[in-house]
């Protein structure tokens, strides 16, 4: 005789509560119904993407999002606290897969930063994903600082500090080599996390809008926030304007033990921001591989790292009489 349905609605209840926590990431959802029916739709999509790295994924997102409303939300537990999922979002989406981790070669160099006592400016720093990170590995408010331009993506940004409890501060501003410039961003309304700046006889390109952002330097940043001289942990991932945010900080550089995390993009065969930090600054540096930390000698050794012209590539850099630096570096291998 079939048991009663309670009895059987009981015993699904049970055998989901026993599934480990990794498998029930999603921790709220916003939108009502119709982000339910959305939110199923993609972890379906998610699911079906794994086996290749979440490739493809992005884009069927992008075209659900045409059938939703456009302020569905997801909040997932990262592990390391809540962030905001936007189910239109094709480059977050993928964190609705419990088993998918974002860069995860540059995780543990956050994780080892935090741990040696370091303060955290967030450059770019999108929806906050590495604000969330770092924030989660301290309890001292203020040492985290995320600095994003683009309106649309700092109200997601700000939301992601609410839900931790503003352990993390935000601003809205641009790295630049000098303060309080207004600058004109080139942001997309799907692939925001390409937003530049527009300068010198760079023009948007099709289907991105402008907004008129003010500048901030990290020198500013630095001296505002954390005036103890404490070590500092800088990301910078600002789609080409990495020499000017470099320049704005010159006196931080020069002056603190700082550990550059940065994006060198493989479409720039110049390899300009690499360029910067190795030969400008003469910091040592490394690429975060997926096998550990490479040196990095010369831009030739960029140059093999660099293999596909379609996405950036991470590295870590830092001076060679940093103290902090080499600890950080030690405790990823």
């Amino acid at each position: 005789m079939p048991r009663p349905f309670p009895e059987r609605l009981r015993t699904l209840r049970d055998r989901i509560r026993r599934v480990p926590r990794p498998w029930r990431r999603v921790h709220d959802v916003r939108g009502g119904l119709q982000a339910q029916v959305q939110l199923g739709i993609l972890r379906a999509v998610v699911l079906a993407a794994r086996p290749v790295g979440q490739r493809g994924a992005h884009r069927v997102t992008w075209q659900l999002a045409r059938l939703f409303e456009p302020h569905n939300d997801a909040v997932v537990d990262t592990g390391h606290g809540h962030f905001l999922v936007p189910l239109g979002d094709g480059y977050a989406v993928k964190l609705l897969d419990p088993t998918y981790h974002y860069e995860p070669e540059l995780e543990p160099y956050f994780v080892a930063a935090m741990r040696a006592g370091c303060a955290f400016l967030d450059g770019g720093a999108n929806l906050g994903y590495w604000s969330v990170v770092a924030s989660g590995e301290c309890g001292e408010p203020g040492r985290v600082v995320a600095v994003e331009p683009v309106p649309a993506i700092f109200e997601r940004l700000r939301e992601n500090a609410r839900l931790n409890g503003d352990r993390f501060v935000c601003e809205q501003a641009a790295l630049w080599s000098e303060p309080d410039v207004d600058l004109t961003i080139a942001s997309h309304p799907q692939w925001h996390a390409g937003s530049s700046v527009l300068h010198g006889t760079r023009s948007a390109a099709g289907g991105q809008y402008t907004t008129l952002v003010p500048s901030t330097t990290i020198d500013r940043v630095a001296r505002h926030y954390w005036p103890d001289d404490r070590p500092l942990l800088i990301k910078l991932d600002v789609e080409g304007a990495e020499s000017a945010a470099l320049a704005g900080g010159a006196d931080t550089l020069a002056d603190r033990d700082v550990v550059l995390i940065y994006e060198d993009h493989g479409s720039d065969p110049e390899h300009t921001s690499t360029r910067a930090v190795l030969e400008g600054l003469g910091f040592r540096v490394y690429a975060c591989t997926s096998k550990g930390p490479v040196e990095i000698r010369g831009l030739g050794d960029v140059a093999r790292i660099k293999t596909d012209t379609v996405h950036g590539f991470n590295f870590l850099a830092f001076h060679p009489r940093s103290a902090v630096g080499p600890a950080v570096l030690a405790a990823t291998a």
